[in-house]
């Protein structure tokens, strides 16, 4: 009885980890074939904040958008969130700096392309 219940579970585990290896497998060939485009958002200062499109096309929120931040807003986290909600409305999603080396005025985003 101990004995057939050891093999059930040696035979469990291994079904187990063979499933949990070819879903990795899966899930790297994904990644490698997805492609993405970047944008990079900079906080200028007072109510400029630039986009930076994935064709190089620079842009101010400010040309892209009608907007009147609140006397008593702070200017970068009111800008920078107008500027990140416009660009997730367009699919993009925010990542971690490219650099590795993040500064607190700028915000990295993606959106997967085909």
């Amino acid at each position: 009885m101990k004995k057939t219940f050891l093999m059930f579970s040696v035979i469990i585990g291994i079904v187990f980890g063979m499933g949990a290896i070819t879903l990795a497998k899966a899930q790297d060939k994904l990644s490698a074939t997805q492609r993405y485009e970047y944008v990079g958002v900079r906080y200028l200062s007072g109510d400029r904040v630039m986009i930076v499109f994935p064709d190089g096309t620079p842009k101010l929120l400010s040309d892209l958008m009608k907007y009147k931040r609140p006397n008593w807003a702070d200017d970068r986290i009111f800008n920078l969130s107008l500027a990140v909600n416009y660009l997730a409305k367009q699919g993009y999603e925010p990542i971690v700096s490219p650099t590795g080396n993040p500064d607190k005025d700028d915000v990295w985003m993606r959106r997967a392309v085909n």
